[in-house]
């Protein structure tokens, strides 16, 4: 079989997925890589091209063939092979998530054949990572998201710790708080973890935090950025929309919303505004809007040098929590 999988980053989990599969089937299986970089791909090409009654069962996997001026060409060539006892896998990162009209018209082509199975992954979803911890873990949706928060979204990174997870369940149950522990965190997880607790109304942890690491404008940045989405939140239930406790139910009524919400041109996963739901009831729609506004002042103040960082960001979360509604 002949594996083409394209597009952006979070594709590598179907890379991971064929490889074990393969490996499952056909243990001690052979296994080649090329590089298009390096310009392996006459190699790579000379490899497959080579059939023998002796030949035993072989992985060969040609990377980076984005770097190849013509991949229609590489595939036209590879379909024209009488390929035997080889799989063969093409991985083709596409950052921008677009391909040319040319290679979308081969891969269509491809589709047709029966030893080609394409798969691309052209918009951005963390569905992926998702399932391939709920598979490797056995772990909720829920659980899986809140994994991929902690330790980021580098494919390799969460194939690394999801291998350190299952080595130290040994069998057992996962448990969340037991897996933080020897997971490695990201920081802009930490960061959320702070500002989640200064929006919870839970200062202290928040400022020996600041102190310690002197992470200031990390907290600025993450404090602005879930205000605005408390903010658009607020605003819709100020127009009567009502969200649903119930995530399945909210991933549905997200659709209708999910524009809103969009930073730097991505929509967030849904699970990320629902979190907000629950911490969005204690404030008031003006104290949000004069909130997020006062950290747009903040570093303004802060990079034009009228304030110091330290207790400017300081003096805000002060302020954040003055607005908290105690019920």
């Amino acid at each position: 079989m002949i594996y083409f999988i394209g597009g952006l980053k979070h594709r590598e989990f179907k890379y991971f997925e064929i490889l074990e599969q393969i490996r499952k089937e056909t243990p001690n299986i052979l296994e080649t890589v090329f590089d298009a970089s390096l310009k392996e791909e006459d190699r790579f090409l000379e490899k497959i091209s080579m059939n023998s009654i002796f030949s035993v069962p072989e992985i060969v996997i040609l990377k980076r063939t984005e770097k190849l001026k013509n991949v229609e060409k590489l595939l036209e060539y590879i379909e024209s092979l009488n390929i035997q006892n080889k799989e063969i896998i093409i991985d083709y990162l596409k950052e921008d998530g677009k391909l040319g009209s040319k290679l979308i018209k081969k891969l269509e082509e491809l589709k047709q054949n029966g030893d080609f199975k394409v798969y691309l992954y052209l918009k951005y979803s963390d569905d992926e990572m998702r399932d391939y911890i709920c598979h490797e873990l056995g772990v909720s949706k829920r659980d899986a998201m809140l994994l991929i928060e902690m330790v980021g979204k580098n494919p390799f990174k969460i194939k690394n710790e999801v291998g350190k997870i299952k080595a130290y369940l040994g069998g057992d149950n996962f448990v969340l708080e037991e897996v933080k522990k020897i997971v490695s965190i990201e920081k802009e997880f930490q960061i959320y973890q702070i500002v989640r607790e200064i929006l919870t109304n839970n200062v202290l942890e928040a400022m020996d935090y600041l102190k310690k690491t002197k992470e200031y404008m990390g907290v600025l940045y993450s404090l602005y950025g879930e205000l605005e989405a408390m903010y658009k939140i607020s605003s819709l239930k100020k127009e009567g929309k009502v969200f649903s406790s119930n995530y399945n139910v909210f991933k549905k009524q997200f659709e209708e919303y999910e524009d809103i919400f969009k930073n730097n041109g991505r929509i967030p996963n849904p699970y990320v505004i629902y979190k907000k739901l629950e911490i969005e009831k204690n404030y008031t729609k003006d104290n949000l809007k004069r909130l997020v506004y006062r950290c747009w002042e903040v570093e303004r103040d802060i990079k034009t040098g009228k304030i110091e960082m330290a207790p400017a960001v300081e003096n805000l979360i002060l302020e954040i929590i003055s607005c908290f509604k105690v019920f």
